[in-house]
């Protein structure tokens, strides 16, 4: 029975592959030569220039280059870029779609709706650019809002210290002058008692 139990364990699969979302690829190196029982899921290599590739997750029921589907090919290509991109209008076509899964790579074709061939990398890094502007714009409105919010934060003490100066130095004129008015009236008397010591 214990015998039978461990039997059962070793075939049971890895949940952190089924867990997994579907047919974008985890970071690090593409396994493509892994099996239904290993930890890491199956990757391939899909090119679309010398230096423009991406991993794709199989599925269990892909077993040629045709039986992709297109909407998966497009979540894996966005999937290698830092930011959001339109590509709804992206088609991929795959030069061997008779091609078997095991080869570990395969060569696709990007096109796009609308767009010549020989410019279709070129709508792709213009939908890059605006994507990252976009993002650095944001950024830096967040940042002067930020400023702004500082800024107004700063006129308001400085407002209330203003204030508060204000304030104390009419406190400390109102003393300045209640002195000033008590001095001329000592100054007064005693002018006054002088006179009076002068006469007698």
């Amino acid at each position: 029975k214990m015998q039978h139990a461990t039997a059962e364990r070793e075939r049971r699969p890895s949940s952190s592959v089924n867990d997994a979302p579907a047919h974008i690829a985890p970071a690090g190196p593409v396994n493509t030569g892994g099996t239904a029982g290993d930890a890491e899921p199956r990757l391939i290599n899909v090119l679309v220039t010398p230096k423009l590739s991406f991993a794709l997750r199989l599925q269990p029921g892909w077993k040629r280059a045709s039986d992709i589907e297109e909407d998966a090919l497009r979540l894996a290509f966005l999937a290698r870029f830092p930011v959001k991109l339109r590509a709804e209008h992206l088609t991929f076509r795959c030069a061997t779609p008779a091609a078997s899964l095991e080869t570990g790579t395969l060569v696709y074709r990007i096109g796009a709706a609308d767009v010549s061939e020989d410019r279709v990398l070129l709508s792709v890094l213009s939908e890059l650019d605006k994507s990252y502007t976009a993002k650095f714009e944001a950024a830096l409105e967040r940042a002067r809002a930020d400023c702004l919010s500082a800024s107004n934060c700063f006129q308001v003490v400085a407002d209330e210290v203003r204030t508060a100066q204000e304030a104390t130095s009419r406190r400390w004129e109102s003393e300045v002058r209640s002195l000033k008015e008590t001095q001329g009236k000592s100054q007064k008397r005693l002018f006054l008692l002088e006179q009076e010591r002068d006469t007698s």
